[in-house]
Protein backbone atom coordinates (compact mmCIF):
# COMPACT_ATOMS: atom_id res chain seq x y z
CA UNK A 1 0.00 0.00 0.00
CA UNK A 2 2.31 2.55 1.25
CA UNK A 3 4.34 1.90 -1.83
CA UNK A 4 1.62 2.48 -4.39
CA UNK A 5 0.86 5.92 -2.64
CA UNK A 6 4.16 7.06 -2.64
CA UNK A 7 4.51 7.13 -6.49
CA UNK A 8 0.45 8.70 -5.97
CA UNK A 9 1.96 11.81 -3.83
CA UNK A 10 4.76 12.29 -6.58
CA UNK A 11 2.81 12.05 -9.59
CA UNK A 12 0.38 14.71 -7.64
CA UNK A 13 3.62 16.92 -6.66
CA UNK A 14 4.43 17.03 -10.19
CA UNK A 15 8.30 16.15 -9.07
CA UNK A 16 10.12 13.19 -7.92
CA UNK A 17 9.77 14.32 -4.33
CA UNK A 18 11.24 11.91 -1.70
CA UNK A 19 7.99 10.08 -0.17
CA UNK A 20 8.66 8.92 3.66
CA UNK A 21 5.99 6.29 5.58
CA UNK A 22 7.06 6.44 9.39
CA UNK A 23 6.06 6.28 12.78
CA UNK A 24 4.90 10.11 12.80
CA UNK A 25 2.04 11.36 14.83
CA UNK A 26 0.96 13.85 11.88
CA UNK A 27 2.06 14.34 7.99
CA UNK A 28 4.59 16.68 7.12
CA UNK A 29 6.63 18.14 4.56
CA UNK A 30 10.31 19.29 4.00
CA UNK A 31 10.43 22.07 1.30
CA UNK A 32 14.36 22.58 1.69
CA UNK A 33 15.01 18.52 1.21
CA UNK A 34 11.48 17.94 -0.56
CA UNK A 35 10.33 15.03 1.73
CA UNK A 36 7.20 14.42 2.45
CA UNK A 37 6.62 12.68 5.44
CA UNK A 38 3.10 10.17 5.92
CA UNK A 39 1.99 8.32 8.58
CA UNK A 40 1.19 5.14 8.26
CA UNK A 41 -2.46 5.31 7.94
CA UNK A 42 -4.72 2.10 8.29
CA UNK A 43 -8.00 3.00 6.70
CA UNK A 44 -8.14 3.67 2.75
CA UNK A 45 -11.13 5.31 2.85
CA UNK A 46 -9.54 8.10 3.57
CA UNK A 47 -6.28 7.65 2.49
CA UNK A 48 -6.69 9.69 -1.29
CA UNK A 49 -7.95 12.44 0.61
CA UNK A 50 -5.26 12.75 3.17
CA UNK A 51 -2.78 12.19 0.50
CA UNK A 52 -3.92 14.87 -1.61
CA UNK A 53 -3.97 17.23 1.81
CA UNK A 54 -0.76 16.78 2.72
CA UNK A 55 0.30 17.15 -1.85
CA UNK A 56 -1.67 20.70 -1.63
CA UNK A 57 0.64 21.79 1.12
CA UNK A 58 3.76 20.50 -0.70
CA UNK A 59 2.27 22.56 -3.47
CA UNK A 60 1.53 25.43 -2.11
CA UNK A 61 2.17 26.33 1.31
CA UNK A 62 5.77 28.12 1.54
CA UNK A 63 7.47 27.25 4.17
CA UNK A 64 9.35 30.67 5.02
CA UNK A 65 5.91 32.68 4.78
CA UNK A 66 4.36 29.70 7.40
CA UNK A 67 7.62 29.86 9.90
CA UNK A 68 7.66 33.50 9.92
CA UNK A 69 4.13 34.45 9.80
CA UNK A 70 3.98 32.35 13.32
CA UNK A 71 7.11 33.81 14.74
CA UNK A 72 6.17 37.07 14.02
CA UNK A 73 2.65 37.36 14.75
CA UNK A 74 2.19 35.21 18.12
CA UNK A 75 -0.83 37.41 19.29
CA UNK A 76 -2.94 34.93 15.99
CA UNK A 77 -3.44 31.26 17.32
CA UNK A 78 -1.76 29.01 14.82
CA UNK A 79 -5.16 27.17 14.25
CA UNK A 80 -6.59 30.24 12.51
CA UNK A 81 -3.79 30.26 9.77
CA UNK A 82 -4.37 26.37 9.70
CA UNK A 83 -7.78 26.58 8.82
CA UNK A 84 -7.80 29.60 6.46
CA UNK A 85 -4.65 27.35 4.31
CA UNK A 86 -6.43 24.08 4.26
CA UNK A 87 -9.30 26.16 2.31
CA UNK A 88 -6.97 27.55 0.03
CA UNK A 89 -4.80 24.55 -0.80
CA UNK A 90 -7.78 22.56 -0.85
CA UNK A 91 -9.40 24.26 -3.39
CA UNK A 92 -6.11 24.55 -5.27
CA UNK A 93 -5.35 21.19 -5.32
CA UNK A 94 -8.91 19.72 -6.44
CA UNK A 95 -8.79 22.89 -8.87
CA UNK A 96 -5.44 21.13 -10.42
CA UNK A 97 -6.53 17.93 -9.83
CA UNK A 98 -10.10 17.44 -10.44
CA UNK A 99 -10.38 13.61 -9.53
CA UNK A 100 -9.49 14.20 -5.86
CA UNK A 101 -13.01 15.95 -5.58
CA UNK A 102 -14.70 12.70 -5.18
CA UNK A 103 -11.90 11.24 -3.08
CA UNK A 104 -12.02 14.81 -0.82
CA UNK A 105 -16.13 14.75 -0.62
CA UNK A 106 -16.05 10.71 0.38
CA UNK A 107 -13.03 11.29 3.08
CA UNK A 108 -14.77 14.06 5.03
CA UNK A 109 -18.21 12.14 5.03
CA UNK A 110 -16.48 9.13 6.30
CA UNK A 111 -14.88 11.46 8.85
CA UNK A 112 -18.13 13.49 9.69
CA UNK A 113 -19.99 9.83 10.29
CA UNK A 114 -16.96 8.60 12.61
CA UNK A 115 -16.83 12.05 14.03
CA UNK A 116 -13.78 13.12 14.03
CA UNK A 117 -15.21 16.71 14.31
CA UNK A 118 -16.90 15.37 17.88
CA UNK A 119 -20.02 17.08 16.71
CA UNK A 120 -21.94 14.37 18.87
CA UNK A 121 -22.40 14.89 22.09
CA UNK A 122 -20.67 18.52 22.71
CA UNK A 123 -22.12 20.81 25.49
CA UNK A 124 -22.84 23.08 22.44
CA UNK A 125 -26.89 23.11 21.67
CA UNK A 126 -26.15 23.39 17.65
CA UNK A 127 -23.51 23.88 15.69
CA UNK A 128 -24.36 27.78 14.52
CA UNK A 129 -23.01 27.87 18.54
CA UNK A 130 -19.37 27.20 17.89
CA UNK A 131 -17.37 30.40 17.28
CA UNK A 132 -16.72 31.58 13.79
CA UNK A 133 -13.24 30.25 13.11
CA UNK A 134 -14.89 26.49 13.99
CA UNK A 135 -17.86 27.14 11.96
CA UNK A 136 -15.91 28.13 8.81
CA UNK A 137 -13.98 25.03 9.18
CA UNK A 138 -16.80 22.94 8.96
CA UNK A 139 -18.60 24.38 6.28
CA UNK A 140 -15.43 24.06 4.20
CA UNK A 141 -14.36 20.36 4.86
CA UNK A 142 -18.09 19.10 5.33
CA UNK A 143 -20.02 21.22 3.04
CA UNK A 144 -23.26 20.48 1.93
CA UNK A 145 -23.34 18.18 4.73
CA UNK A 146 -24.47 20.73 7.47
CA UNK A 147 -25.62 23.88 7.32
CA UNK A 148 -24.19 26.88 9.43
CA UNK A 149 -25.12 30.14 10.12
CA UNK A 150 -23.33 32.92 9.24
CA UNK A 151 -23.97 36.70 9.65
CA UNK A 152 -23.54 38.99 6.68
CA UNK A 153 -20.16 40.16 7.92
CA UNK A 154 -18.75 36.56 8.51
CA UNK A 155 -20.00 35.16 4.88
CA UNK A 156 -17.83 37.75 3.40
CA UNK A 157 -14.90 36.56 4.95
CA UNK A 158 -15.67 33.36 4.29
CA UNK A 159 -16.03 34.48 0.66
CA UNK A 160 -12.46 36.08 0.91
CA UNK A 161 -11.14 32.81 2.63
CA UNK A 162 -12.64 30.66 -0.56
CA UNK A 163 -10.87 33.05 -3.16
CA UNK A 164 -7.44 33.19 -1.44
CA UNK A 165 -4.65 32.23 -4.02
CA UNK A 166 -1.51 33.31 -2.85
CA UNK A 167 0.13 33.05 1.12
CA UNK A 168 -0.10 36.63 1.31
CA UNK A 169 -3.67 36.46 0.97
CA UNK A 170 -3.85 33.69 3.66
CA UNK A 171 -2.17 36.36 6.24
CA UNK A 172 -4.55 38.75 4.96
CA UNK A 173 -7.57 36.88 5.54
CA UNK A 174 -6.59 35.55 8.91
CA UNK A 175 -5.46 38.96 10.25
CA UNK A 176 -8.87 39.93 9.58
CA UNK A 177 -10.20 37.20 11.16
CA UNK A 178 -8.35 37.47 14.06
CA UNK A 179 -9.55 40.77 14.61
CA UNK A 180 -13.54 40.30 13.49
CA UNK A 181 -13.18 37.86 16.61
CA UNK A 182 -10.95 39.87 19.17
CA UNK A 183 -13.88 42.42 19.17
CA UNK A 184 -16.56 39.79 19.05
CA UNK A 185 -15.19 38.70 22.70
CA UNK A 186 -14.76 42.25 23.18
CA UNK A 187 -18.40 42.65 22.73
CA UNK A 188 -19.38 40.24 24.65
CA UNK A 189 -17.09 40.47 27.89
CA UNK A 190 -18.36 44.71 27.48
CA UNK A 191 -21.69 43.49 28.08
CA UNK A 192 -21.13 40.86 30.65
CA UNK A 193 -19.60 43.95 32.99
CA UNK A 194 -22.32 46.55 32.13
CA UNK A 195 -25.11 44.09 31.87
CA UNK A 196 -24.14 41.28 33.80
CA UNK A 197 -24.91 37.83 32.56
CA UNK A 198 -28.38 38.27 31.51
CA UNK A 199 -28.63 36.96 27.82
CA UNK A 200 -32.10 38.03 27.29
CA UNK A 201 -30.31 42.19 28.13
CA UNK A 202 -27.05 41.43 26.08
CA UNK A 203 -28.62 40.09 23.35
CA UNK A 204 -30.63 42.65 22.85
CA UNK A 205 -27.99 45.20 22.79
CA UNK A 206 -25.37 46.20 20.17
CA UNK A 207 -22.62 47.20 22.56
CA UNK A 208 -20.67 48.11 19.62
CA UNK A 209 -19.88 51.47 20.10
CA UNK A 210 -19.15 50.63 23.45
CA UNK A 211 -16.54 47.58 23.25
CA UNK A 212 -14.21 50.36 22.15
CA UNK A 213 -14.47 52.10 25.60
CA UNK A 214 -13.35 49.44 27.56
CA UNK A 215 -10.14 49.69 29.46
CA UNK A 216 -8.21 46.53 31.22
CA UNK A 217 -4.96 48.58 32.20
CA UNK A 218 -3.77 49.33 29.08
CA UNK A 219 -3.69 49.05 25.18
CA UNK A 220 -2.09 46.83 22.04
CA UNK A 221 0.22 48.53 20.23
CA UNK A 222 -2.60 48.59 17.59
CA UNK A 223 -4.57 51.09 19.93
CA UNK A 224 -7.32 48.15 20.54
CA UNK A 225 -7.72 46.78 24.35
CA UNK A 226 -6.32 43.84 24.76
CA UNK A 227 -8.06 40.17 25.80
CA UNK A 228 -6.68 38.31 28.06
CA UNK A 229 -4.80 34.75 27.86
CA UNK A 230 -8.64 33.04 28.49
CA UNK A 231 -9.76 35.24 25.88
CA UNK A 232 -7.15 34.17 23.70
CA UNK A 233 -7.46 30.41 23.96
CA UNK A 234 -10.92 31.01 22.80
CA UNK A 235 -9.99 32.19 19.67
CA UNK A 236 -8.62 28.43 18.92
CA UNK A 237 -10.07 26.83 16.39
CA UNK A 238 -11.63 23.51 18.32
CA UNK A 239 -12.94 21.51 15.93
CA UNK A 240 -9.47 21.82 13.71
CA UNK A 241 -7.89 20.27 17.13
CA UNK A 242 -10.42 17.56 17.41
CA UNK A 243 -10.17 16.72 14.02
CA UNK A 244 -5.99 15.95 14.20
CA UNK A 245 -6.63 14.31 17.59
CA UNK A 246 -8.63 11.65 16.28
CA UNK A 247 -6.56 11.38 12.81
CA UNK A 248 -3.82 10.53 15.48
CA UNK A 249 -6.06 8.06 17.85
CA UNK A 250 -7.87 6.44 15.07
CA UNK A 251 -5.90 6.05 12.05
CA UNK A 252 -2.49 5.34 12.91
CA UNK A 253 -1.65 1.67 14.14
CA UNK A 254 -0.58 1.66 17.76
CA UNK A 255 0.43 -0.81 20.01
CA UNK A 256 -0.81 -1.97 23.42
CA UNK A 257 0.95 0.50 25.08
CA UNK A 258 -0.32 3.55 22.64
CA UNK A 259 3.21 3.03 20.56
CA UNK A 260 3.09 4.30 16.89
CA UNK A 261 4.85 1.33 14.80
CA UNK A 262 8.23 1.61 14.58
CA UNK A 263 9.90 2.48 10.79
CA UNK A 264 12.95 2.74 10.61
CA UNK A 265 14.40 4.86 7.28
CA UNK A 266 16.72 2.49 6.68
CA UNK A 267 20.52 4.02 6.41
CA UNK A 268 21.98 7.14 4.77
CA UNK A 269 24.52 6.95 2.08
CA UNK A 270 27.47 7.90 4.76
CA UNK A 271 26.10 4.47 6.68
CA UNK A 272 26.14 2.30 3.63
CA UNK A 273 29.43 2.91 3.22
CA UNK A 274 30.81 2.38 6.81
CA UNK A 275 28.27 -1.05 6.86
CA UNK A 276 29.85 -2.28 3.61
CA UNK A 277 33.18 -4.33 4.20
CA UNK A 278 35.11 -5.47 1.20
CA UNK A 279 37.28 -8.11 1.12
CA UNK A 280 40.64 -6.49 1.52
CA UNK A 281 39.42 -5.38 4.66
CA UNK A 282 37.93 -8.54 5.86
CA UNK A 283 41.32 -10.11 5.00
CA UNK A 284 42.80 -7.62 7.27
CA UNK A 285 40.58 -8.43 10.38
CA UNK A 286 40.78 -12.09 9.70
CA UNK A 287 44.30 -12.46 11.00
CA UNK A 288 42.73 -13.86 14.28
CA UNK A 289 39.92 -16.34 12.19
CA UNK A 290 39.43 -19.66 13.29
CA UNK A 291 39.43 -20.47 9.28
CA UNK A 292 42.34 -21.03 6.84
CA UNK A 293 42.49 -22.02 3.13
CA UNK A 294 43.28 -25.45 3.31
CA UNK A 295 44.34 -26.17 -0.16
CA UNK A 296 43.73 -30.44 0.32
CA UNK A 297 40.20 -29.83 1.47
CA UNK A 298 39.24 -27.29 -1.21
CA UNK A 299 40.94 -29.47 -4.20
CA UNK A 300 38.66 -31.95 -2.16
CA UNK A 301 35.88 -30.11 -2.66
CA UNK A 302 35.81 -28.87 -5.81
CA UNK A 303 36.18 -32.84 -7.36
CA UNK A 304 33.24 -33.72 -4.91
CA UNK A 305 31.07 -31.09 -6.89
CA UNK A 306 32.46 -30.88 -10.16
CA UNK A 307 29.94 -33.36 -11.55
CA UNK A 308 26.71 -31.43 -10.32
CA UNK A 309 28.40 -28.07 -11.25
CA UNK A 310 28.64 -29.81 -14.56
CA UNK A 311 25.15 -30.94 -15.04
CA UNK A 312 23.87 -27.51 -13.87
CA UNK A 313 26.28 -26.03 -16.86
CA UNK A 314 25.24 -28.44 -19.00
CA UNK A 315 21.04 -27.66 -18.06
CA UNK A 316 21.95 -24.19 -18.32
CA UNK A 317 23.63 -24.32 -21.72
CA UNK A 318 20.26 -25.77 -22.96
CA UNK A 319 18.61 -23.37 -21.24
CA UNK A 320 19.83 -20.73 -23.23
CA UNK A 321 20.02 -22.14 -26.40
CA UNK A 322 16.35 -22.85 -26.22
CA UNK A 323 15.91 -19.07 -25.14
CA UNK A 324 18.25 -18.24 -28.14
CA UNK A 325 16.31 -19.66 -30.76
CA UNK A 326 12.68 -18.68 -29.38
CA UNK A 327 13.63 -15.09 -29.69
CA UNK A 328 15.26 -15.36 -32.94
CA UNK A 329 14.89 -13.00 -35.50
CA UNK A 330 15.75 -13.37 -39.48
CA UNK A 331 16.75 -11.20 -42.43
CA UNK A 332 17.50 -10.66 -45.60
CA UNK A 333 21.13 -10.07 -45.91
CA UNK A 334 21.13 -8.13 -49.04
CA UNK A 335 23.57 -10.77 -51.05
CA UNK A 336 22.45 -13.33 -53.34
CA UNK A 337 22.03 -17.01 -52.81
CA UNK A 338 23.22 -18.63 -55.73
CA UNK A 339 21.81 -21.88 -54.65
CA UNK A 340 17.86 -20.11 -55.66
CA UNK A 341 19.00 -18.02 -58.78
CA UNK A 342 17.21 -20.13 -60.73
CA UNK A 343 13.93 -18.71 -59.16
CA UNK A 344 14.09 -15.55 -59.59
CA UNK A 345 11.38 -15.41 -62.42
CA UNK A 346 9.43 -17.10 -60.00
CA UNK A 347 10.60 -15.47 -56.75
CA UNK A 348 12.08 -12.40 -55.33
CA UNK A 349 13.27 -14.56 -51.96
CA UNK A 350 16.94 -15.00 -53.94
CA UNK A 351 18.78 -13.37 -50.97
CA UNK A 352 21.15 -14.95 -48.20
CA UNK A 353 19.26 -14.76 -44.88
CA UNK A 354 20.81 -13.82 -41.18
CA UNK A 355 19.52 -15.62 -38.24
CA UNK A 356 19.73 -13.06 -35.23
CA UNK A 357 20.27 -14.71 -31.68
CA UNK A 358 19.11 -13.52 -28.70
CA UNK A 359 21.17 -12.33 -25.61
CA UNK A 360 21.25 -14.92 -23.45
CA UNK A 361 24.23 -13.44 -21.37
CA UNK A 362 22.90 -9.80 -20.04
CA UNK A 363 22.97 -10.87 -16.26
CA UNK A 364 24.52 -11.63 -12.83
CA UNK A 365 24.20 -13.10 -9.42
CA UNK A 366 24.57 -11.59 -6.21
CA UNK A 367 24.22 -13.95 -2.98
CA UNK A 368 23.32 -13.05 0.79
CA UNK A 369 24.60 -14.51 3.69
CA UNK A 370 22.76 -14.32 6.78
CA UNK A 371 25.27 -14.77 9.46
CA UNK A 372 23.16 -14.30 12.21
CA UNK A 373 22.89 -16.30 15.39
CA UNK A 374 20.09 -18.75 14.79
CA UNK A 375 21.95 -19.58 11.49
CA UNK A 376 24.97 -21.31 13.86
CA UNK A 377 23.73 -24.79 13.13
CA UNK A 378 23.03 -24.88 9.25
CA UNK A 379 25.29 -22.02 8.21
CA UNK A 380 27.84 -24.69 7.16
CA UNK A 381 25.52 -26.33 4.60
CA UNK A 382 24.12 -22.79 3.30
CA UNK A 383 28.37 -22.12 2.74
CA UNK A 384 28.64 -24.96 1.19
CA UNK A 385 25.40 -24.30 -1.45
CA UNK A 386 26.64 -20.90 -2.29
CA UNK A 387 29.78 -22.51 -3.22
CA UNK A 388 28.63 -24.62 -5.47
CA UNK A 389 26.84 -21.94 -7.32
CA UNK A 390 29.68 -19.72 -7.31
CA UNK A 391 31.69 -22.84 -9.02
CA UNK A 392 28.50 -22.72 -11.37
CA UNK A 393 29.05 -19.47 -12.33
CA UNK A 394 32.80 -19.03 -13.00
CA UNK A 395 32.05 -22.38 -15.56
CA UNK A 396 28.98 -20.62 -16.64
CA UNK A 397 31.30 -17.41 -17.22
CA UNK A 398 28.77 -15.57 -15.09
CA UNK A 399 29.58 -12.75 -13.03
CA UNK A 400 28.32 -12.95 -9.52
CA UNK A 401 29.41 -11.85 -5.87
CA UNK A 402 28.89 -13.44 -2.44
CA UNK A 403 27.69 -11.01 0.80
CA UNK A 404 27.79 -12.32 4.33
CA UNK A 405 25.63 -9.44 6.84
CA UNK A 406 25.14 -9.67 10.40
CA UNK A 407 24.63 -7.26 13.61
CA UNK A 408 25.81 -7.36 16.51
CA UNK A 409 23.30 -5.41 18.57
CA UNK A 410 19.53 -4.73 18.40
CA UNK A 411 18.89 -0.90 18.43
CA UNK A 412 16.02 1.00 18.25
CA UNK A 413 17.16 4.30 17.23
CA UNK A 414 14.07 4.81 14.58
CA UNK A 415 13.49 7.73 13.06
CA UNK A 416 10.18 8.13 15.44
CA UNK A 417 11.00 11.69 16.63
CA UNK A 418 13.03 13.12 13.42
CA UNK A 419 11.98 12.68 10.06
CA UNK A 420 15.83 12.23 8.70
CA UNK A 421 17.31 10.26 11.75
CA UNK A 422 18.40 6.40 10.84
CA UNK A 423 18.60 3.05 11.84
CA UNK A 424 22.54 2.97 14.18
CA UNK A 425 24.64 1.21 11.92
CA UNK A 426 28.01 0.96 13.84
CA UNK A 427 27.47 -2.87 14.46
CA UNK A 428 26.27 -3.84 11.26
CA UNK A 429 28.15 -5.15 8.66
CA UNK A 430 27.39 -6.45 4.98
CA UNK A 431 31.31 -8.03 3.84
CA UNK A 432 32.25 -9.24 0.58
CA UNK A 433 33.17 -13.06 0.66
CA UNK A 434 33.75 -13.81 -2.97
CA UNK A 435 33.56 -12.23 -6.39
CA UNK A 436 34.31 -13.38 -9.99
CA UNK A 437 36.01 -10.16 -10.49
CA UNK A 438 38.86 -11.31 -7.69
CA UNK A 439 42.15 -12.18 -9.26
CA UNK A 440 43.03 -15.61 -9.61
CA UNK A 441 45.64 -15.88 -5.95
CA UNK A 442 42.72 -13.86 -3.79
CA UNK A 443 39.74 -15.93 -5.34
CA UNK A 444 41.27 -18.85 -4.55
CA UNK A 445 42.40 -17.72 -1.48
CA UNK A 446 38.81 -16.57 -0.13
CA UNK A 447 37.48 -20.01 -1.70
CA UNK A 448 39.27 -21.86 0.71
CA UNK A 449 38.06 -20.05 3.67
CA UNK A 450 35.11 -20.63 2.87
CA UNK A 451 35.18 -24.37 2.09
CA UNK A 452 37.30 -24.56 5.42
CA UNK A 453 34.18 -22.62 7.39
CA UNK A 454 31.45 -25.09 5.38
CA UNK A 455 33.53 -28.20 6.42
CA UNK A 456 32.55 -27.49 10.48
CA UNK A 457 29.11 -28.87 11.70
CA UNK A 458 28.53 -25.91 14.04
CA UNK A 459 29.83 -22.48 12.75
CA UNK A 460 32.40 -20.25 15.30
CA UNK A 461 34.06 -17.04 13.97
CA UNK A 462 35.27 -13.68 15.48
CA UNK A 463 35.76 -10.07 13.91
CA UNK A 464 33.26 -9.17 11.01
CA UNK A 465 32.21 -13.11 10.44
CA UNK A 466 30.71 -13.13 13.87
CA UNK A 467 27.46 -14.67 14.66
CA UNK A 468 25.34 -11.65 16.03
CA UNK A 469 21.82 -10.50 15.82
CA UNK A 470 19.83 -10.14 12.43
CA UNK A 471 19.62 -6.47 10.84
CA UNK A 472 16.31 -7.25 9.23
CA UNK A 473 15.10 -6.73 12.74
Amino acid sequence: MSGKKSILARLLSNENIEVRHGSYETAFFDIKNRILGLPLWNDDKVYDLLIGHEVGHALYTPFEGWNKALSENKKIPKSIYNVVEDVRIERLIQNKYPGLIACFNKGYKYMNEKDFFELNGVDYIRVNDFNFIDRLNLKAKLRELIDVEFTEYEESLFEKCKSTETWEDVEKVTEEIYEYMKNDILNIKFKENVYGSSKEKSDGENGENESATISNGGNDEDGSAPISEESIQSLESITDKKFEENKSKNLLSRDAFGNLEKISQGLNKQQRQESLIDYNKLKAFRSATRYVNNVTNTKKFIKENENVVANMVKEFEIRKSAHQYSKASISRSGTLDVDKLYQYKLTDDIFLRNVKLADSKNHGMVMLIDYSGSMSSILSKVIKQTLVLSMFCKKANIPFIVYGFTGDNYFEEYSDKIFYEHIDNRRNFVFELLSSNMDKIKYQEAFGILVDQSNKEKYQNIGYECLGNTPLN
